[in-house]
């Protein structure tokens, strides 16, 4: 019994804190990525659709190991269209996106552990 309750802790908390959330023009749980990347919690992901969003500035944090991912949905294009800040945030990936600007601020005291990778 001990053994079968140590593996459904075990995987509730694995499974708590990393969540997928989409966002899209209609019927995702967010309508634009920084509502989604300012929602979400430490360790989640921010899944987009197909299509032109406009930047935002990112209020809420990622933890060590467990950063906040804004990055697009299988087999979709994502393009930001204007400013992402980023300035004061710790632990953000923006990842496979097509990035027009983004604005972090004087670093590293504005912010650290961000991640910008795999962009166009």
């Amino acid at each position: 019994m001990r053994r079968v309750l140590t593996l459904a802790v075990w995987l509730f908390a694995a499974s708590a804190y990393a969540a997928d959330f989409t966002f899209c023009a209609s019927g995702c749980d967010y309508t634009t990525p920084g509502a989604c990347a300012n929602a979400v919690g430490a360790g989640n992901r921010c899944l987009g659709n197909t299509g032109s969003y406009s930047g935002w500035t990112q209020t809420a944090d990622g933890t060590a190991g467990n950063p906040i991912t804004i990055t697009k949905g299988v087999g979709q294009t994502v393009t930001i269209t204007s400013a992402v800040t980023l300035t004061n945030r710790d632990y953000i990936t923006l990842d496979s996106l097509v990035l027009l600007t983004v604005t972090m601020g004087a670093c590293p005291s504005d912010g650290s552990f961000i991640t910008i990778t795999n962009n166009s």
